[in-house]
């Protein structure tokens, strides 16, 4: 762009920048019209100025560029929906509804990075699967906002909520072994996670675990328990996530959601969370479903706030890998002591 033209638009800024124009426009709307008529009228002049043959030029070189970029963005996105497509029978194939292909074709064309395209060829290759869920309108919509950084994100919580269920939280060391915190406002905000608060006295663990705890009679819980769990969207997106997508954001204190101790760590943490009036209390039960036994059960473990682990009471009515035993014993994840058990 030629240098007149430079100085001419940066000299619309100008009169901004003047303190006593700035209390003019502020306070007296006359005075704003004008400044805005003067700007207008300026860059009126700029446009007269320019050379409108090079203009042209530059605009048409730019429409044709990006045409080109959606057109490789498309032509990427459709290779690999094939790619998925042609492993599936064809007998399993179900129309697509011509106003849901617009959306999608319309989004698919502006993704440049490859993991996010790849998560556009999922949804389409789910779409047309009549074996597999429909991705809603709305769910697209959802994924049009997500940049790569969100599709990660997005990757480690589903493994965490498989892996948990509902995530209830007591201190912040949770949400630390979870996500990174501003990771885990963007997926609430984007409506991926809800978030609820309850004055709860117990909760329960995938595997068989229940923890309960209770302050002595006349108190009052301090505090609410927050629980994270995945929302309807998101349970409807997670199909489309590449397995091969790896969290590359993981902190020291994050959990490694494959590793067998997890469920000891998380447990033991938020245990460790509770003011320390409460009397906590664990019951390693048969797993019968996603809910302890109906007939009620006893606790097996009292914990100790002090030396933050927990006491046996009683043996465990159920077999348990005793590994992950002597993690809920020695505070795995608290003391750090039980890091080479297996």
């Amino acid at each position: 762009m030629e240098e007149h033209i430079v100085k001419a638009i940066a000299s619309l800024l100008t009169p901004v920048a003047n303190e006593g124009v700035k209390k003019l426009f502020q306070s007296n709307a006359k005075a704003g019209d004008a400044l805005t008529a003067a700007l207008t009228e300026n860059l009126a002049n700029v446009i007269k100025e320019a050379d409108s043959t090079e203009i042209a030029r530059r605009m048409l070189a730019k429409e044709q560029q990006v045409k080109l970029r959606k057109q490789f963005n498309f032509e990427n996105v459709a290779a690999l929906a094939i790619e998925l497509a042609s492993t599936r029978p064809a007998e399993t194939r179900r129309p697509i509804d011509e106003d849901w292909f617009l959306r999608w074709f319309e989004a698919a064309e502006e993704v440049s990075d490859s993991t996010v395209q790849m998560l556009w060829a999922r949804a389409f290759d789910q779409q047309a699967d009549e074996n597999k869920r429909k991705i809603s309108l709305r769910a697209i919509e959802t994924l049009r906002l997500m940049e790569r950084e969100d599709v990660l994100n997005f990757r480690r919580a589903v493994d965490v909520f498989e892996r948990f269920g509902v995530v209830a939280v007591s201190s912040i060391k949770i949400l630390q072994g979870l996500m990174r915190g501003h990771d885990l406002d963007s997926l609430v905000d984007q409506n991926l996670l809800t978030v609820e608060e309850y004055q709860l006295s117990n909760i329960a663990v995938p595997g068989g675990f229940s923890v309960y705890f209770k302050l002595p009679e006349g108190l009052w819980a301090p505090d609410p328990i927050r629980q994270y769990r995945l929302s309807a969207r998101a349970r409807e997106l997670a199909t489309t996530l590449p397995d091969s997508i790896v969290f590359d954001g993981l902190t020291e204190e994050m959990f490694d959601v494959s590793d067998p101790l997890v469920t000891a760590r998380y447990i033991n943490i938020f245990a460790d969370g509770l003011d320390n009036r409460y009397e906590v209390m664990l019951a390693i039960h048969p797993y019968e479903g996603k809910r302890p036994p109906p007939a009620g059960i006893k606790r097996t473990h009292i914990w100790e706030h002090i030396e933050k682990r927990w006491i046996r009471v009683i043996e465990p009515q159920c077999a348990i890998n005793p590994n992950l035993l002597a993690a809920f014993e020695d505070g795995y994840g608290i003391n750090c002591i039980s890091h080479d058990l297996i």
